[in-house]
């Protein structure tokens, strides 16, 4: 359902890309109109604000209480990880925050 749900919103950009540019020719590549106009795949600019959020979440600039959402790790390596690592935990693995803190220990 989500990657249907992520297919249909691309296709939504690329009929906004093709608008914008005014290109309607069915030859015209869509992904060539896009890097004209400096869009970014919507995967990509989500992934982003995910990991703007948890930025901010994780140096307490929202509202929302960080500790019910971010944990400490039990160990954090010195010569592998930063010194902003997040616990992962293995249940509800395709939620936001597992999914966010695994991408932003990969930072």
């Amino acid at each position: 359902q989500t990657k249907n749900l992520s297919d249909k919103l691309e296709q939504v950009q690329n009929r906004c890309a093709r608008f914008v540019s005014n290109i309607y020719r069915f030859k015209a590549s869509v992904m060539a109109i896009k890097q004209q106009l400096h869009w970014q795949p919507l995967s990509y600019r989500r992934k982003n604000l995910r990991l703007k959020f948890s930025y901010c979440l994780y140096n307490d600039k929202t509202c929302i209480t960080k500790e019910n959402y971010i944990r400490c790790p039990f160990y954090v390596s010195e010569r592998v990880d930063h010194q902003y690592k997040v616990a992962t935990i293995s249940s509800c693995c395709k939620s936001y925050f597992v999914r966010t803190a695994l991408e932003w220990n990969m930072l």
